[in-house]
């Protein structure tokens, strides 16, 4: 299953905000929140792939407290519902219009706490598709935050299926 919302946040819901545009009805519910119902509407969850945080990033108004804390919230449901979590980092994202130096270094160190807290559960994709702090042109969509359909091919390329095989 596929439970992917693009522009969807780990922190923030969108759909339970008063807005005006149209696109703000899209992203639906924060990371938990749409985990926690995934749990509720599916039987026999094994395993998460979880990969949110980039969008975020863009926010200036976000600390890495708040991020280490959902992601323990994450963890705690994923434990208790005895699913295994792997966890993406964010990829990078300089070039984009939101970029700063405050977000990419929190990029940097958000993404050192999932590599130091989840080991070997931690994806790290940003040397498949990027280079430093950018996505490389190849993979780029144009606007220096999404990449494209030949990045994503490469990013399903990098995945070791055999850790997703049950025991």
């Amino acid at each position: 299953m596929n439970q992917g919302v693009n522009g969807s946040q780990l922190l923030h819901s969108s759909s339970d905000r008063s807005t005006q545009g149209q696109q703000e009805y899209f992203y639906g519910f924060d990371g938990l929140t749409r985990l926690q119902h995934c749990f509720v509407s599916h039987q026999n969850i094994s395993t998460i792939i979880f990969s949110l945080g980039i969008n975020d990033l863009l926010s200036e108004t976000i600390t890495l407290g708040e991020l280490q804390r959902r992601m323990e919230q994450v963890a705690e449901l994923c434990e208790k519902k005895q699913a295994r979590l792997f966890v993406c980092g964010i990829t990078p994202f300089s070039g984009n219009k939101k970029a700063t130096q405050y977000n990419l270094g929190l990029r940097r160190e958000f993404n050192l706490w999932l590599q130091q807290r989840f080991l070997v559960n931690f994806w790290d994709f940003s040397p498949v598709i990027g280079e430093g702090e950018q996505l490389l042109p190849v993979f780029n969509s144009g606007d220096y935050l999404h990449f494209n359909a030949a990045g994503g091919l490469a990013i399903a390329r990098s995945i070791n299926l055999e850790l997703l095989k049950g025991n």
